[in-house]
């Protein structure tokens, strides 16, 4: 497709996104953009992140949700005040603008701050449609999604090269293996396994608990202030046990509310079985669409034509997705396993934050310094991981009886 054909179609399918106040404001100015965010005023002016920026891949992340489906069937859980939209753009801008205002200039040079600007403004680049709603899609039969890498971390290497990302960063002394996670120091300061905390971490986290209204913007401010990291054993740490614990709640507390919920699951199975569907007939939906070529609204408004005119096994499973977005309670909550129950396993993403005990100067996760957190955090972390039973009410409904429904 022409280029600018599918920029223009980005901008007409865009305005059937909800009409909000976005989650941070930029205007250009000489040499470079002011960003407005949650976090204080930032301006870029660095040629490569300027470059970086106004790349349509990197541009296509404002028309790709961090709730994926979420965005437009339950909006009133994930957005409480006046902002009704928060983008992988957002997000991307954001870590970056974290990773420019913590890093210490003491323990990064100039051009590694570079870099991890760079990595962080690219990490969620390769997200497809739907975002983690893809993991689903595209996991092997009985896979457990809540422990396997996310799909749009297998293809970034080949989509940066893919949209020429490589070249890019060729022309400032970086190379692409530089933003990529494989055995690279300066990327653990933006994402790292099992639950550690890091940048990507920390934004998505406070950004959700801001527009949930679980945070304010100034306990944001105060909680990011007191966050360090070092580079030593590559920890992001507290010196604050209050804030530490606020931040550890305020993360419990969304995965309640989001990630860890029973929807949360459903709603996302329920979506990749209708992509399923539509990938078997490529008129519908290609694997490149998936990918790459469609934005999530563009998406959502052809999935409500379809399912008012044709395709009927889509319209069986949007009648279900309908009654989420009505808040018809599809589902009974269960003690214990019956004949007809599914066990529903979450990804847990909680985090345990690490303290500095300043007295001793030795790092401890909070935990072991606070026996109230460790006992919510490790109930809540049991519960996700070992699964909860639900039975639904419709024994036609798509998951009726599924043995185990994981989520990603």
């Amino acid at each position: 497709m022409n280029k600018n054909i599918k920029l223009i179609l980005i901008l007409i399918f865009s305005i059937f996104s909800f009409n909000c106040n976005p989650m941070l404001h930029e205007e250009p100015i000489e040499n470079g953009i002011l960003f407005k965010t949650i976090h204080g005023n930032y301006k870029i002016t660095e040629p490569l992140l300027i470059e970086l920026i106004n790349h349509e891949a990197i541009q296509r992340l404002k028309h790709v949700y961090q709730g994926g489906p979420s965005h437009f069937v339950v909006p009133h859980i994930l957005y409480k005040g006046n902002i009704k939209g928060y983008t992988r753009y957002d997000h991307s801008i954001n870590c970056m603008i974290i990773a420019r205002k913590k890093l210490s200039n003491k323990e990064f040079s100039a051009h590694e701050k570079l870099i991890i600007q760079a990595a962080a403004l690219l990490h969620d680049v390769s997200h497809g449609l739907f975002s983690h709603v893809i993991d689903l899609v595209k996991k092997a039969k009985k896979a457990d999604t809540t422990k396997e890498e996310a799909y749009q971390d297998k293809i970034l290497k080949d989509f940066l090269k893919d949209h020429g990302i490589d070249e890019i960063l060729n022309k400032y002394n970086i190379k692409i293996d530089d933003v990529l996670p494989d055995e690279n120091e300066l990327y653990l300061t933006i994402k790292q396994s099992n639950g550690k905390l890091c940048i990507d971490r920390v934004e998505y986290t406070l950004s959700e608990c801001f527009l949930t209204g679980i945070l304010k913007k100034g306990e944001i401010n105060k909680i990011l202030r007191n966050l360090s990291y070092y580079r030593k054993n590559r920890n992001w740490y507290f010196t604050n046990i209050d804030l530490a614990t606020k931040f550890g709640d305020a993360a419990l507390d969304l995965v309640d509310l989001n990630s860890g919920s029973l929807w949360n699951v459903i709603l996302y199975n329920l979506m990749a079985k209708i992509m399923k569907l539509l990938v078997r007939d490529n008129k519908l939906l290609t694997n490149k669409d998936l990918s790459y070529a469609k934005i999530d609204a563009q998406f959502w408004h052809e999935l409500k034509s379809i399912y008012k005119t044709k395709k009927e096994e889509v319209r069986n499973i949007m009648h279900f997705v309908e009654q989420m977005e009505k808040g018809v309670k599809t589902f009974l909550v269960l003690k214990n396993k019956t004949e007809n129950s599914s066990k529903i396993k979450a990804k847990f993403r909680g985090i345990n934050p690490m303290l500095l005990q300043l007295k001793e100067n030795s790092f401890t996760q909070l935990t072991a310094s606070n026996k109230n957190f460790k006992q919510k955090f490790l109930e809540k972390r049991n519960k996700i991981e070992k699964g909860r039973f639900v039975e639904f009410n419709d024994p036609e409904h798509p998951l009726y009886g599924k043995k185990v429904i994981y989520g990603c």
